[in-house]
C-alpha cells in the first residue's frame, strides 16, 4: 500500500506503529493512562534517528487538547501557520514539509491519527523541518514542552542540565 493510500482511509494500525518498548500495540495514553480503545481519537508519535526509534508515545485527544491549551497563543498561531503554509498531505511520499526522501534524512517524526485499532491518517516530517517548526514556538511554549517531557519521560538529571556533561574518571590514567 502506497503512502498516498495510507492517507486516504482507515486501515488497521500497522505493526511499525506499535510500541517498540513494549513490543505490542499502544494500549494506554502516556499522559492519563486511559485505555486508548475507549478514549476515541488518539495520536501515536514516534521519532527516528536513522532506522532506530528514539522516542514514542500515544496520547488521547483529550490530553493532547489539554497540552495544546498550555501553549502560548502566539505558538498556536505560528504552528497553525506552519502547517497551513508548509505541510502538503497529497502526493508526497517523503517529508510532508520539504519533500525530502525519508530514506536520505538523518531522522524523522511520524504522527499517526487513530481510533480504536484503526489508523485514519499518518504524516512524516524530517528532523530539519521538525526543528524549523520548533523554532516557531515561543520560549514559554518551549519551556512547557520541556516540562511535559521531564514529567512523562524522566531522564537522568545530567541530561537536562548540560548538553555535554563533564566526563567522570573512574580509574586509570588521567583523561587527555
Amino acid at each position: 500500500m502506497s503512502f498516498r493510500d495510507k492517507l486516504r482511509g482507515r486501515m488497521p494500525i500497522p505493526s511499525w506503529l506499535h510500541s517498540v518498548q513494549h513490543d505490542m500495540p499502544f494500549l494506554f495514553c502516556t499522559v492519563c493512562d486511559g485505555r486508548l480503545a475507549t478514549r476515541g481519537l488518539f495520536t501515536i508519535m514516534k521519532s527516528y534517528r536513522g532506522e532506530e526509534c528514539v522516542f514514542e508515545m500515544a496520547i488521547c485527544a483529550r490530553c493532547s487538547g489539554a497540552e495544546m491549551e498550555k501553549w502560548s497563543t502566539a505558538s498556536r498561531k505560528a504552528a497553525r501557520a506552519f502547517r497551513e503554509t508548509r505541510i502538503q498531505f497529497e502526493g508526497c511520499d517523503g517529508c510532508q514539509t520539504c519533500g525530502a526522501d525519508l530514506e536520505a534524512v538523518r531522522g524523522m517524526a511520524v504522527h499517526a491519527h487513530c481510533r480504536s485499532d484503526q489508523m485514519l491518517a499518518v504524516s512524516h516530517m524530517c528532523t530539519s523541518c521538525e526543528e524549523a517548526l520548533h523554532q516557531c514556538l515561543s520560549p514559554k511554549t518551549r519551556e512547557e514542552n520541556d516540562r511535559f517531557m521531564k514529567t512523562h519521560f524522566p531522564q537522568p538529571p545530567w541530561m537536562y542540565e548540560s548538553p555535554c556533561p563533564e566526563p567522570v574518571q573512574v580509574a586509570g590514567p588521567p583523561l587527555s
